[in-house]
């Protein structure tokens, strides 16, 4: 799929459970001949993309496993993926919630990946203890 979008930019360690330090940033053409890196790199001037590659980093090995971490999302899929992890944050909420004698912050139907879960009385909070999510 295409993006429309004029800039796209995202660490992939989070969202792709890829490696830390690797990223993607996506520039319609049109904007990429006014955004530069803030630290230059040895191919500084060459073309956009080479601007970006060295910018002071020592270590490229996770550049080279990204490709990798995205394959698997295509194995994956990513609908079950999301699926999955909806289910694991719905378990740990309850979970959690029971334990402390507690509830949900909003509807089970209502979570995604992540959860809001009330608090158990803390004495340190005092008076706000009932507002502590």
């Amino acid at each position: 799929r295409r993006s429309h979008a004029d800039a796209v930019l995202t660490n992939c360690h989070k969202w792709f459970c890829g490696p830390k330090g690797t990223a993607v940033l996506h520039l319609r053409r049109e904007h990429q001949e006014w955004v530069e890196p803030l630290v230059i790199s040895h191919g500084y001037g060459a073309d956009f993309v080479s601007g970006f590659y060295w910018t002071g980093l020592s270590d490229f090995t996770s550049w080279l496993a990204l490709d990798a971490a995205i394959a698997f999302w295509d194995i994956a899929g990513l609908d079950a993926a999301r699926l999955y992890g909806q289910y694991l944050v719905l378990d740990a909420a309850e979970m959690l919630a029971e334990a402390w004698g507690t509830q949900l912050g909003i509807p089970a139907e209502l979570l995604g990946p992540m959860a809001l879960v009330e608090l158990p009385p803390l004495p340190m909070l005092g008076d706000a203890a009932p507002l502590a999510y």
